[in-house]
């Protein structure tokens, strides 16, 4: 069985286990190895929703900002929010993007009687979002950092993105936040009940909905900052596996970024990089994973793991078909079969 075969027989074991649509992308040393798409008009420039990994393009903005002295990685939080709380004011900006300021996981921005009319800096001010453990993956620190950068550069997230990241590496066009229904777009119909769950667990009760969206996050947080002319640094974006294959690789050459970034944006003590999961959180998705690994995934359904000394970069789009689809044993069936397929 050739490459092309291999990959399709994947995505049909994929399909029959009920997931409606998937492309998946492996890429080595700028060489495609393998590539093939499914589902009702999909095809490998469809977008999807892309959940967190979101995440590594919001990170890879702050590195660049970092890079061209716009807004510093170091910077504390009060010089850049005069008004941050005391809880807050000497972490770093970089701290927000590392998952280790000590903030809640989440918040449940999209319901009215939780805001009170509140933006996302007053709610993520109050004490009793901020004492986590630390590090703790966190939603609220990629809302804050985005919110703080759009204050300080005077645009908005995806104009800053546009500049900075999309247009030097060529995505103009392959990658939105919350774009509608375009014709490249892939519908998600997941279920909220893990955001009903997380809502439950401030005092409000949200009614399960399975509600099928066509270009507006799944993320209901994402969702409604973005409708509100808001930051969602979390999640919000889709597009194409080539977009998140071309950000990948971004990281492991000089162009972009410089190597003495990308050195210190993956360093970490522990699980979180700047904007990816290092081995810590990686190794369940396949393989003997090499130390230098490093990846992201997202809830809705999207992965993409890269290994430097392989210089292999391996994507795989597709929304769960719901909350409880275990997606875990398929991103170790696609990391490995990206690994022999790489040689």
């Amino acid at each position: 069985m050739n490459r092309g075969d291999r990959i399709e027989a994947f995505l049909a074991a994929l399909a029959e286990a009920g997931v409606e649509a998937a492309v998946a992308r492996i890429w080595q040393e700028d060489r495609e190895v393998a590539a093939a798409a499914y589902g009702p008009g999909v095809h490998l420039d469809s977008w999807f929703d892309l959940a967190s990994l979101t995440k590594p393009f919001v990170a890879t903005l702050a590195a660049k900002l970092d890079e061209v002295g716009s807004l510093a990685l170091s910077s504390r939080l009060d010089s850049v929010w005069p008004e941050a709380p005391r809880h807050l004011a000497s972490e770093r900006m970089e701290d927000l993007l590392r998952h280790r300021a000590g903030l809640r996981p989440w918040f449940p921005f999209f319901l009215p009687e939780a805001t009170q009319g509140r933006d996302p800096l007053a709610i993520i001010s109050q004490p009793d979002l901020a004492g986590a453990a630390r590090p703790l993956y966190s939603d609220l620190g990629y809302i804050l950092w985005s919110r703080l950068a759009e204050r300080v550069l005077g645009g908005d997230l995806a104009g800053l993105l546009e500049e900075f990241v999309w247009q030097p590496l060529g995505l103009s066009g392959s990658i939105a936040a919350s774009p509608g229904a375009r014709s490249e777009v892939v519908g998600c119909s997941l279920d909220n009940r893990v955001e009903s769950r997380l809502a439950a667990e401030f005092g409000y009760r949200l009614e399960n909905q399975h509600e099928p969206r066509l270009g507006v996050p799944q993320d209901a947080n994402a969702r409604t900052l973005v409708g509100r002319g808001e930051c969602a640094g979390h999640a919000g974006l889709f597009g194409s596996a080539a977009a998140v294959g071309t950000l990948a690789t971004a990281w492991l050459r000089e162009g972009l970024l410089a190597a003495a970034t990308h050195r210190r944006g993956l360093a970490t003590e522990h699980r979180y990089a700047l904007g990816w999961w290092r081995v810590s959180r990686l190794e369940d998705l396949g393989g003997e994973l090499s130390p230098a690994s490093f990846g992201m995934v997202g809830f809705t359904g999207p992965s993409c793991w890269v290994e430097p000394e392989r210089q292999l970069v391996a994507v795989l789009l597709c929304h769960r078909p719901d909350t409880e689809f275990d997606l875990l044993p398929w991103r170790r069936r696609f990391h490995r079969l990206a690994r022999e397929l790489s040689g």
